[in-house]
């Protein structure tokens, strides 16, 4: 995981309120770190009657650039720290290999919370005692079927498969591990962990008190592992008021991410995609020359609401060529011969005519409706839901998250729209009206001379 893809946890609501009461938990973490080092400004660290909602606040103001905390590297749990640890030694003198560095991690947060007298108590004590937004720890129904076709579903399928591949692998060598145990430990790593360069290696860590900042789209400040320092140190980006939340950027992520990795859904998120499949007309009897030429076959496409994505560009590429004719595939055997016998999902295939180009972009309306079927429920289904006020938190990232994928659904009909009218020369249709989002295709259409006019 790099350190833009790092993250925690769940960001707060950022509606305009009142900050909520909350009760201090963290006091022996707090007096921990500083003990052993830490600069941590003057901040309250506190969470709500739950006791699971965590967030941090700052009793000081912070100009920009002023460090709001640093954190030494003997308060790290780094991935080398983790691997030389008692029990990941035992393991590794076994022949057991680790394919992951979270693996290590979360065995050392289960070998150490086992041991009262473990110096990392003060922070294994102020972890969550339980992840139940993390899609993996899901146990009613209705939340999985409300996630039917979405990519966060097959993420989440992914997940269980490998946390329980994993675990059933470390059973062999821990016989006393319990599920329950591994994936909460697990789950720490995932929702906790920063991607950070050590002695010019990059690695990863937990780091005590900075995985306390919840999220927030706008960097409000910035965090790396000072070198010199020897220290994790995070740094206002901007002016921070007293009482005012100390916020972390976790990167830029669909909400299936978000979900499945820390689990909330962000609204509006412009990083949310879908998938689209398109493939070759069954009993096309150009079918085999296309496969042999080009490579032509069903291929899953995860697309943004944007003309400038290259998964866009490479998805209407592999369109031309399924939807080529004789003519066609002979023009581009020619020009693109050696390009295209290596079969790359992202041959890019210029527009190569007015027939081709509508059959595409035919082939791509199909592909999003075909998506679009595998949902349940409706757009305006969705909609409506998220005007309730009874539903659960889950229940509402769940259709926060299905909605998004939808939404980009809808991008791609109404451009279709746009596109045939641009095509035809005719004016955009009022269910498709002007997106600037549009323009970078449109405007390729418009200046192609193979597809400026119809012929």
């Amino acid at each position: 995981m790099t350190t833009s893809d790092s993250g925690r946890r769940r960001p707060p609501s950022h509606a305009r309120r009142e900050r909520p009461i909350f009760q201090m938990v963290a006091a022996p973490l707090v007096s921990w770190v500083r003990s052993s080092g830490a600069y941590l400004s003057d901040v309250d660290v506190s969470a709500n009657g739950v006791g699971e909602e965590r967030a941090v606040y700052a009793r000081q103001a912070f100009a920009v650039n002023d460090v709001v905390l640093s954190v030494p590297l003997h308060c790290l749990i780094t991935a080398d720290l983790a691997m030389e640890s008692p029990v990941v030694q035992r393991l590794l003198s076994r022949g057991m290999k680790f394919h992951s560095p979270h693996t290590s991690l979360a065995l050392f947060l289960l070998q150490h919370r086992r041991d009262p007298s473990s110096r990392w108590q003060p922070y294994l004590q102020s972890l969550p005692a339980s992840f139940p937004t993390v899609p993996v720890e899901f146990t009613d129904a209705n939340l999985f079927a409300m996630l039917t076709g979405t990519i966060a579903e097959t993420r989440i399928r992914a997940r269980q498969a490998a946390l329980r591949s994993e675990y059933a692998n470390l059973l062999e060598h821990c016989p006393d591990l319990g599920y329950d145990d591994f994936r909460w430990a697990r789950t720490v790593v995932i929702t906790r962990v920063f991607g950070v360069v050590i002695d010019g290696r990059r690695t990863c860590a937990l780091v005590p008190m900075a995985d306390m900042l919840n999220h927030r789209p706008a960097r409000q400040t910035s965090w790396r592992y000072d070198q010199d320092q020897r220290a994790f140190v995070v740094r206002a980006l901007e002016p921070i008021a007293v009482g005012q939340e100390i916020l972390d950027n976790y990167g830029r992520k669909c909400n299936s991410r978000w979900l499945v990795n820390y689990g909330f859904a962000l609204e509006p998120n412009p990083d949310n995609e879908t998938r689209v499949w398109i493939g070759l007309a069954q009993g096309h009897p150009l079918n085999r020359l296309k496969q042999r030429l080009f490579g032509a076959c069903t291929k899953e496409f995860r697309l943004q609401a944007s003309c400038q994505a290259g998964q866009f560009q490479a998805a209407m590429s592999h369109a031309r060529l399924v939807c080529s004719d004789e003519e066609d595939v002979t023009s581009l055997s020619r020009r693109t011969a050696m390009q295209a016998r290596t079969d790359h999902p992202c041959l890019l295939v210029p527009p190569i005519s007015h027939r081709n180009e509508r059959a595409a972009l035919h082939c791509l309306r199909e592909a999003t409706l075909a998506t679009m079927q595998r949902f349940q429920g409706t757009l305006a289904d969705d909609n409506e839901m998220l005007g309730r006020t009874d539903l659960t938190l889950n229940e509402r990232n769940c259709i926060v998250t299905r909605r998004g994928e939808k939404i980009v659904c809808a991008f791609f009909l109404d451009l279709f729209d746009a596109a045939m009218a641009t095509i035809d020369g005719k004016p955009v249709p009022g269910s498709a009206p002007g997106d600037p989002r549009f323009d970078p295709y449109l405007d390729t259409l418009m200046m192609s001379p193979s597809t400026s006019q119809p012929t």
